[in-house]
């Protein structure tokens, strides 16, 4: 599964923790006996056609430069290959200028995004400062789609794709829920970890999902452990993310933006995380 970053924000996992907040847990019903496969879930999720969605992440440590929060929400059109994305990234990152001593700088940024079909848009920049670049274009990896379509993009739901089919990974059953009025199941799935000594490590802990009475998934949240031992950004932190789909079959409208940068002109950047949350 690849995730696309700005440049800036190369490492940056992203979750949604106030997205989370807005779901309610609810007296639970009983649990599903059936239990679906992933090409079911696959299946029930596209069949609706479109869905809107919410997603954001959190990530804490005592090292403030791996902190961060990520909040976006947009639209996916599983037809036509397409979604819209509006996201904002708030980190903390060293700056100097010149010979003055270098100081830590906290800063939200911009990352939207447009998928249709193959074709890539980004638009990145610093809220608050003058947007000198606009929308680019850029031609995103081979294999940057996978299970769910474009929507992989969408951390976490891309690591649904390699996870699940990874030896050694687990689908658990949990218990049914209420999520935002709507009834679920929820399912654990447990993966797999990597441990590279010497290098930044990265360990996927469990990636949980809740699929409503459809069958389609309506919520992902997964947690990453991850320890990075290069200074000045050496430390460990703890990552959650969480992406909420709802609104199935609503219209969506999802159309290319005017274009500043042509494709590889762009200063865009894919992270790449390979199965078992090792990066590669």
């Amino acid at each position: 599964m690849r995730r696309v970053l700005p440049w800036a924000l190369v490492g940056l996992v992203a979750i949604v923790g106030v997205a989370g907040a807005l779901l309610g847990v609810a007296n639970e019903p009983s649990v599903v006996s059936t239990q679906p496969t992933v090409p079911e879930m696959v299946a029930a999720t596209r069949s609706g056609g479109t869905a809107r969605f919410t997603y954001s992440s959190a990530a804490t440590s005592e090292n403030p430069l791996l902190r961060s929060v990520s909040i976006g929400a947009g639209a996916v059109d599983f037809r036509t290959g397409s979604v819209n994305t509006v996201e904002r990234d708030r980190s903390t990152s060293i700056e100097q200028n010149g010979n003055a001593p270098s100081h830590q700088v906290t800063e939200t940024m911009y990352n939207d995004q447009i998928w249709i079909g193959p074709t890539f848009y980004a638009q990145i920049g610093v809220v608050g400062q003058p947007d000198e670049i606009g929308w680019i274009k850029a031609m995103p990896p081979s294999g940057s789609s996978g299970l769910l379509g474009v929507l992989d993009g969408v951390t976490p739901i891309g690591f649904l794709d390699s996870e699940l089919g990874e030896r050694g990974t687990k689908l658990v059953l949990i218990r049914s829920e209420v999520l935002g009025g709507v009834a679920t199941t929820k399912y654990r799935v447990v993966v797999p970890t990597c441990n590279r000594a010497g290098s930044p490590q990265a360990v996927l802990g469990s990636i949980d999902l809740w699929l409503d009475g459809e069958g389609r998934l309506v919520q992902v949240t997964d947690v990453l452990h991850s320890t990075d031992p290069i200074r000045p950004v050496n430390g460990r932190s703890t990552t959650i993310a969480t992406a909420r789909l709802f609104d199935f079959g609503a219209p969506v409208t999802i159309s290319a933006p005017k274009v500043v940068l042509p494709a590889g002109q762009g200063g865009v950047a894919f992270f790449s995380v390979s199965p078992k949350g090792c990066p590669t």
